[in-house]
């Protein structure tokens, strides 16, 4: 009877281990990564546009509409151009922009770089 019980409570608490990891994992909140951008050389954007969009999608991203729209200072200077980029997760982000080769070797294409890059958690 004690071992039934035994394993009864080893079973429900390896069980309720499992369901918290589970719901832990699915509460990890969606990041924005900001992106400050500076012109170089404007020939060549059309082509690293299209090598690091690829990228971005292929690895789940999701563009904001913010991709040469207007960009007003309000306190301080502007930067040439944002872009938002929409991760399921900081790991995803950060992995992302650390390791992806199509997305650095697109970035090296030097039409467009990163002046400052930063992700921003949503509030749930």
């Amino acid at each position: 009877m004690r071992t039934k019980f035994a394993l009864t409570a080893l079973a429900g608490i390896t069980i309720g281990a499992v369901a918290v990891q589970a719901i832990h994992a699915q509460t990890k909140p969606k990041v924005y990564a900001v992106n400050e951008l500076q012109i170089v050389n404007p020939a060549d954007i059309a082509k690293q546009a299209a090598a690091v969009e690829g990228a971005v999608k292929a690895a789940g991203g999701r563009f904001l509409a913010t991709a040469g729209g207007q960009v007003t200072g309000i306190d301080g200077d502007a930067p040439q151009r944002v872009v938002i980029i929409e991760w399921p997760n900081a790991d995803a982000a950060v992995q992302f922009y650390k390791t992806d080769k199509a997305f650095n070797d697109g970035m090296k294409i030097g039409a467009i770089k990163a002046t400052r890059r930063y992700a921003v958690e949503a509030a749930n």
